[in-house]
């Protein structure tokens, strides 16, 4: 509930409007938008994400925008989940069991950032995108 009046805060910088007055609309693929003048005058897109007690938003003016944050967890099979999420060729890796965790979590954020700027949601298959982090 804090991110999201945090997120009207920061959009009323961007705005004609106070947080209170925005107002949001989803598009089809669910995604939030602004509503009303806002929208039409400002052309303002933004995406939110948060997870445990952190928050991260993205503004930007006349270009869609994506964040994901999360937290890497150890306790997850992540060669499994990239068989299964990025496809073959992310499944193999000799790294230690801590940088795998780290280097999955960095492919996640990264893919699941580009299909919330594109309007998707993750029911689109991630092994569809390849995403190069060098």
């Amino acid at each position: 509930m804090v991110a999201h009046g945090v997120l009207r805060l920061v959009l009323s910088l961007y705005s004609d409007s106070g947080p209170r007055e925005l107002s949001f609309q989803n598009v089809p693929s669910g995604k939030p938008i602004l509503g009303g003048a806002d929208a039409s005058t400002n052309n303002i897109r933004f995406n939110l994400s948060h997870s445990l007690g952190l928050a991260l938003i993205a503004v930007s003016k006349d270009r869609e925008v994506g964040v994901d944050l999360e937290k890497i967890r150890t306790d997850r099979d992540v060669t499994a989940l990239a068989a299964r999420f990025f496809g073959s060729s992310r499944a193999s890796s000799d790294h230690e069991r801590k940088a795998k965790h780290w280097a999955f979590s960095r492919i996640w954020v990264a893919k699941e950032a580009v299909l919330k700027a594109g309007g998707s949601v993750l029911t689109f298959p991630l092994g569809h995108y390849y995403i190069e982090l060098s």
